[in-house]
């Protein structure tokens, strides 16, 4: 099986603070409907388009992109990358090869702007912290489907951010023994 590095961007103002401890795609569209753009697979684009028509959101909201993070530049209209004041990246890192995590913190230091934010959503190994038994069952079941996956260390994850220019602001737990993970640039 093969997956594609998903992002999903912010077009409006938010503190990640206020973002709340329900972190899945539909809670942050419902939320924060002119805030958040959805994260398309090629095989939900056409369900997610009905989704937001049905939910009204077609005024506010762009047709999902398809956006692969290892293809750059990533194919972000000019109306829309002006709007992106955050990065949310859900459940991505643990289920692409880690050259995908470069390419995330990468292709965001061209987007970002000013003091906006990317924010990591999923599970980490930290040195400095047990790791569940639901963590290490989980980083076994994904390396026995692609040896490239896996739970990342998020020290590691931090180096990449550093040699791009963000600086870790804050780490939030999470349910299930998932981190939100809020960096930012340097100024």
């Amino acid at each position: 099986m093969s997956r594609k590095g998903k992002i999903q961007t912010v077009r409006n103002v938010i503190d990640p603070i206020d973002l709340g401890m329900t972190m899945t795609h539909e809670h942050l569209l419902i939320e924060f409907p002119d805030t958040f753009s959805v994260p398309p697979e090629e095989s939900h684009r056409k369900s997610i388009s009905s989704w937001i028509a049905h939910n009204g959101l077609t005024s506010i909201m762009p047709d999902p992109l398809d956006i692969d993070v290892e293809k750059r530049p990533w194919p972000i209209p000019n109306q829309i990358r002006f709007l992106i004041k955050g990065i949310v990246c859900i459940n991505m890192i643990h289920i692409s090869p880690w050259s995908c995590t470069k390419a995330l913190f990468e292709e965001s230091k061209k987007i970002l702007k000013g003091n906006y934010f990317l924010m990591l959503y999923g599970p980490f190994f930290r040195i400095d912290k047990e790791t569940s038994e639901s963590n290490l069952v989980f980083d076994q079941s994904l390396k026995s489907q692609n040896l490239l996956w896996g739970i990342r260390q998020l020290e590691r994850v931090d180096e990449i951010a550093f040699e791009h220019g963000f600086e870790q602001e804050k780490i939030f737990e999470m349910p299930a023994n998932n981190l939100s993970v809020i960096y930012r640039l340097n100024s």
